[in-house]
């Protein structure tokens, strides 16, 4: 059986029951699912941990109007692109318009509205949500075809190759590091690298190091191949030669040691 494909999430915030309802009934369509936020702080809440393709808001609610909202709404690193369509009676001024649009409204639709075109406007931002998606979906394709390849690439390498993550720990190990280390990919893996092959004396001058590429992108270490200490699973210890290659990927660092014992 063919999956259906996932409902678009739209945002309906109205501190009135009958308001939401009206625009439940306009929208009303298998391919949406309708969410609806009674205030502001509650669609806020929503948007911290969710997503959705447009938001629906009435400008007058007590506690937070719309325009309060909005402003919080662009502060969530995740939704400050979500557009934002202020459904209301009547503005007093092109003041109030302009103040909606700084607070990152992208349109209006003034009550009572026509239910064709507040479905247009809704459909042409379901749309762009649908491409940011497939978009999104091809990337995700080709960086995982680029890992696929970066990895058949590194498991074949003379050189024991090993990856960890900005967090310290393992999340890469061929079998030649097998073979240097004694430890198998298995063992290896999500295993804190200071505790692995770092010997004892060395391992607070890695944290150490770590903590400072990562705040400030400088690595004494890094880039070049140097001459150190390495640990066994046995216990032994024995020099290495050591290249450290740092590579950003999905905003976080990992970083690729290259190892001839």
């Amino acid at each position: 059986m063919i999956a259906s494909p996932p409902k678009i999430p739209i945002l309906l915030v109205d501190d009135i029951a009958g308001n939401r309802i009206a625009l439940m009934a306009v929208l009303d369509s298998t391919e949406y699912e309708l969410i609806e936020a009674h205030s502001g702080p509650e669609a806020i809440d929503y948007l911290k941990t969710n997503e959705c393709a447009v938001i629906l808001m009435d400008v007058q609610m007590p506690l937070m109007d719309g325009y309060e909202t909005a402003a919080f709404i662009r502060k969530i690193p995740h939704a400050v692109d979500i557009p934002i369509i202020f459904v209301t009676a009547s503005i007093e001024n092109t003041e109030k318009i302009f103040k909606g649009y700084q607070a990152g409204a992208v349109d209006y639709i003034f009550k009572p509205y026509e239910p064709d075109i507040l479905r247009s406007k809704v459909a042409v931002f379901v749309q762009l949500f649908k491409a940011r998606k497939e978009i999104a979906r091809q990337s995700e394709l080709i960086r995982i075809q680029e890992f696929k390849e970066r990895d058949s690439f590194l498991e074949d390498a003379l050189d024991a190759v090993v990856g960890m993550n900005q967090e310290g720990l393992v999340c890469y190990w061929n079998k030649q590091a097998t073979k240097i280390f004694g430890w198998s990919r298995e063992e290896a893996f999500n295993k804190r690298m200071s505790d692995l092959i770092i010997p004892e004396n060395y391992r607070d001058a890695h944290e150490t190091g770590l903590a400072l590429f990562l705040q400030t992108g400088v690595g004494p270490i890094l880039r070049q191949r140097i001459e150190v200490s390495a640990l066994k699973k046995n216990g032994t210890e024995f020099e290495i030669e050591l290249s450290v290659t740092p590579i950003r990927a999905d905003k976080k660092f990992i970083f690729y040691a290259f190892v001839r014992d």
